[in-house]
């Protein structure tokens, strides 16, 4: 039984990254301390968010993988990535450079009219009231946020943003530390004015508005990243040169125990005397998802149906060829499946593979082809993912089948394997010349086999 339970919390504490956390809230800290906005914040305010902080985090973890779970199942099945954006960047710099700030872009405008709900809609502003009630500002508010923030990201922006548009992870990992790093960054306590580029670059001051506790800035200023939609849809307000305010709910209610911030919502909800139709809706809607998606997660592998998805017996061999039950477990950046193998069309391509028992060891096994041209394409470069965590790097210069071996720490992994293929050097036949294929051809996949690396 301790076996069992110790790897999981070493994976779960891990998974936590409180070394990360420390680090960036103590650099913005120092630097707060002889350029602040705001003088004297309390050391108990700090305390309370940090200590917060470390449960948003801890709950955050737990709930990813249902999030991860149900956004992935909800794109699959609405035919998710109508808008190809990796047909229009090339994968290198600068192309990889601009392919990122377009998604930043694009997930910022998800992110706006997310934001401006949870003002609007009385329901969701119950939920969001725990952000501003912070009369002290700085790096520590950043992940001041009740846990539900997470499963209603899931509802607003990962599953709609994912559904709409295709959005290869080149720079994913950059992309991920941007977000991260600039949601500090913007409710940092810092006296900075970015004066012209304010109505185009969020920035801790432009924020500092949208925490103002003055009547004249609430609901303004929804947007993290680029202002540019608060212009457009009229909620900018731009700062005075030296316009740093006081911040905090305009009833002045706050917390300052971990139970009342985690009750929070559920308090304001307790108190409603009468719903409009949206609250009741909206309401309604949260708890369904919010139940609807546990339960979906939690029964994934007593009813693989649910998943479309043949559960995998260890040491089969998968054959991803036409007319093959097998050709469920590919997920997106697939083309259609040919006699002997399937291709990938685009630079990225997904692989789904559950199982009712992951080994602590695994060693998987992939038998490829490379699309090559001696003359004009000499090359083919490779990466392959598990989760995030990269397994390969490589490159192929033969048009012959090359069998890539992998060995696996699937600690922490359960129920599905997601694998992610990249192949940068991807590119269309049609335009090399060499036919009239329109594909975007990286790698063919011709089998998988999944064996336990502890026999």
């Amino acid at each position: 039984m301790l076996s069992d339970f110790l790897p999981g919390l070493t994976s779960f504490i891990q998974r936590l990254n409180l070394p990360y956390l420390f680090a960036v809230f103590s650099t913005f800290l120092v630097i707060e301390r002889f350029f602040f906005a705001e003088k004297n914040q309390s050391f108990r305010g700090i305390s309370f968010n940090a200590r917060y902080s470390v449960l948003y985090f801890g709950v955050a973890v737990l709930l990813q993988p249902v999030i991860g779970y149900v956004t992935a199942l909800a794109i699959a099945r609405a035919g998710g990535g109508w808008i190809d954006l990796g047909r229009f960047f090339e994968s290198e710099a600068p192309g990889g450079a601009v392919q990122g700030l377009t998604y930043l872009f694009i997930f910022d405008f998800f992110y706006y009219w997310f934001h401006r709900f949870q003002h609007t809609v009385p329901v969701l502003w119950s939920q969001h009231k725990l952000h501003h009630s912070d009369m002290e500002v700085n790096v520590t508010t950043t992940h001041r946020h009740h846990w539900l923030e997470e499963p209603l990201r899931m509802i607003f922006i990962l599953i709609p943003m994912g559904i709409v548009f295709r959005i290869e992870p080149v720079t994913g990992g950059a992309i991920g530390m941007i977000l991260g790093l600039w949601g500090f960054f913007i409710h940092s306590n810092l006296r900075l004015n970015l004066a012209f580029l304010t109505p185009m670059l969020g920035g801790p001051q432009a924020h500092r508005i949208h925490h103002s506790i003055l009547p004249e800035h609430a609901n303004k200023n929804y947007a993290a990243l680029f202002p540019l939609f608060d212009v457009l849809f009229g909620t900018f307000v731009r700062p005075k040169r030296s316009e740093f305010p006081a911040t905090g709910l305009h009833t002045g209610e706050t917390v300052s125990t971990l139970t009342e911030a985690s009750l929070w919502p559920f308090r304001e909800w307790s108190r409603f005397s009468r719903l409009r139709f949206v609250d009741f809706a909206a309401l309604a809607a949260l708890t369904v998802i919010c139940f609807g998606s546990g339960a979906l997660y939690f029964s994934r592998t007593s009813e693989p149906a649910a998943l479309q998805l043949p559960e995998y017996r260890m040491g089969e061999t998968i054959a991803f060829v036409e007319n093959a039950p097998s050709v469920r477990y590919l997920q997106r950046g697939w083309s259609t499946p040919e006699a002997g193998h399937t291709w990938m069309d685009g630079t990225v391509a997904e692989l789904s593979i559950p199982m009712s028992r992951i080994p602590p060891g695994l060693k998987a096994s992939f038998l490829v082809r490379a699309f090559i041209e001696p003359q004009k394409l000499p090359k083919q470069r490779y990466r392959i993912f598990l989760e995030g965590d990269k397994l390969a790097e490589s490159e192929i210069s033969s048009q012959e089948p090359v069998r890539i071996d992998l060995d696996i720490d699937t600690a922490g992994t359960t129920g599905i394997l997601r694998f992610v293929l990249e192949a940068p050097d991807a590119a269309v036949p049609k335009d090399l010349g060499i036919g009239l294929d329109g594909r975007r051809l990286g790698l063919a996949l011709l089998n998988v086999q999944l064996s336990d690396g502890e026999k």
